[in-house]
């Protein structure tokens, strides 16, 4: 095809969609219909159109009655009405707050309120958002932001016709729009004089009227009762009008009861539990709970614990909880193990040959950042391994053809916590949300028993916010056990097809098709460079 001839088709095309959308008046006052009627969309001469084409006015239905206008009838329907309306709560027996006296109980609702606000701030859905779609398109509609529950109904706001052909105004064409729903039925808050309905209480609607104005009244006032019981799933509403179609997604979700956590004191060692996967190394098992008591006397720590019965050794310090696992249970079995014994709001992971520093692991301020934030863990850096504390996820290919490469670097810093980066995979010494986290779990597989750290961060990608810090810090050094040395040269040299089995297991499990070298780390250190970039910044300012 020519170049002159794909103008002239285009022009033609063009042309044809222009003369369907926009209403185009003569100079003269013949065929305008009366201001009462119509109003003015928008100035002309905002308009970009083609050569030769020139728009006098663009008319739509006004939204209120001018003059004397008398109002449109509406006859409203009192049992739609309480359909749409949250039912109270007949409480049969007392109410929370009647469990306390005055004084106690405005305390406890502040804690409780505090820590729904911490919750909610942490879900990662997009229920709260409301995407409004106004466009030249004659049809303005919700495209997202309309939820309801099982069974119960809502109010379809924001639909409206945007402009009429000028024909069908002056000639009083009966104006038609169509509604279909597939998991429920339409019914109406209000009917408007002069507009008649068909199918009401039925997944098919139909709207008839001459009247523009009373068409978008109409269209304010109608209700979607869902009839179909899921707890989450989607009903597409179609919405047709004059040979034009949109699409009205509904989620229909069951409501999700928080699991909140009650404060105590507010203290760390009230908000916070230590979990510990430990295996014969006793001697590092002591060393750490004494580091970390000393850090935070009182706090309570669980240890999960599957070394061999011949080795096993039972641990009697004042809050330490052992629990004794089957022998060679496994690594994730056993942070599972630990995460559920867990009744505080967030708790602290660490390998038992791992401790906190002197002067350099605030582990309250990690707390703030999980209280202030959407962040669900964050991991303290190795004293020593700062330039390689986090990784970012690569998520490439389609289809049995994908794979995840991995590089050292964040997405991006904290806001209000310079040396605080998100990132998608971080060190095993790590503070995050006890329910969140338990939501994700630890995969117990017995391929996993003797070695895993990567494939938790694998199961956390896009399920939870994670975040790696550079100024709190830990140390890794293992003290010497005869015992476990003869099991480390195994873990250490797993046989080949042991390594086989692992990576066949962890594409199968992950849907991927290859995996990704190891990372090699980079010539420079991309966090101290954020963190000194960060500084200059705020100097300037």
């Amino acid at each position: 095809m020519s170049f002159k001839t794909r103008e002239v088709f285009v022009c033609f095309v063009t042309a044809f969609l222009l003369g369907c959308i926009f209403t185009y008046l003569s100079s003269t006052s013949d065929g305008v219909a009366s201001p009462k009627t119509l109003a003015k969309l928008a100035s002309t001469e905002q308009l970009q159109l083609p050569a030769g084409y020139e728009v006098k006015t663009i008319l739509r239905p006004i939204q209120q009655p001018m003059g004397n206008e008398r109002s449109p009838k509406i006859i409203f329907d009192v049992e739609v009405q309480s359909s749409i309306q949250k039912q109270p709560c007949d409480c049969q027996f007392r109410w929370h707050r009647q469990f306390y006296p005055t004084e106690e109980w405005a305390e406890r609702e502040k804690q409780q309120k505090a820590s729904l606000q911490r919750n909610e701030r942490r879900k990662m859905d997009l229920k709260y958002v409301h995407n409004q779609v106004n466009g030249l398109l004659p049809i303005s509609y919700p495209a997202h932001g309309v939820f309801v529950r099982p069974l119960q109904a809502t109010k379809l706001t924001g639909i409206r016709i945007e402009w009429f052909d000028s024909d069908d105004i002056t000639s009083a064409t009966v104006l038609k729009v169509h509604l279909r729903a597939r998991k429920g039925v339409f019914n109406l808050l209000g009917r408007v004089e002069d507009v008649s309905v068909e199918g009401s209480e039925t997944s098919r609607m139909t709207i008839l009227t001459t009247n523009p104005s009373q068409l978008n009244l109409q269209l304010q006032h109608i209700v979607y009762q869902n009839i179909e019981f899921d707890s989450n799933t989607v009903d597409l509403v179609e919405l047709h009008y004059k040979g034009f179609n949109v699409t009205i997604p509904i989620h229909i979700q069951q409501h999700r009861l928080p699991w909140l956590y009650e404060y105590g004191s507010g203290k760390f060692q009230d908000r916070v539990t230590v979990v510990v996967k430990a295996f014969i190394r006793y001697t590092n098992l002591r060393r750490l709970i004494n580091n970390i008591h000393s850090f935070y006397p009182g706090i309570r720590i669980v240890v999960a614990d599957d070394s061999p019965d011949d080795f096993y050794k039972t641990v009697d310090i004042d809050n330490v909880h052992q629990y004794k696992m089957p022998n060679y249970t496994g690594y994730f079995a056993g942070r599972n193990l630990g995460l559920s014994q867990v009744v505080t709001e967030y708790f602290l992971y660490t390998d038992d040959d791992q401790y906190l520093v002197d002067g350099k692991s605030d582990l309250e301020r990690l707390v703030s950042l999980l209280d202030e934030t959407d962040i669900h863990v964050v991991s303290l850096a190795g004293q020593g391994f700062t330039k390689i504390m986090g990784q970012i996820f690569k998520y490439k290919g389609e289809g049995d053809e994908t794979c995840i490469y991995r590089e050292i670097g964040f997405h991006y810093q904290v806001p209000g916590y310079p040396d605080c980066f998100v990132v998608d995979f971080a060190m095993n010494f790590m503070l995050g949300s006890t329910a969140d986290v338990r939501a994700v779990g630890f995969d117990p597989h017995r391929l996993l028993a003797i070695s895993a750290h990567r494939e938790f961060y694998y199961a956390a990608y896009g399920r939870l916010r994670i975040a790696v810090c550079m100024d709190a810090l830990f140390s890794h050094e293992r003290l010497g056990d005869p015992n476990y040395e003869k099991y480390q040269a195994r873990r250490a040299n797993p046989s080949k097809d042991m390594v086989g089995q692992q990576m066949m297991y962890e594409l199968y499990k992950n849907h991927l098709g290859c995996l990704t070298p190891r990372v090699k780390p980079p010539s420079n250190d991309p966090f101290k460079d954020a963190m000194q970039k960060k500084q200059k910044s705020q100097q300037t300012n």
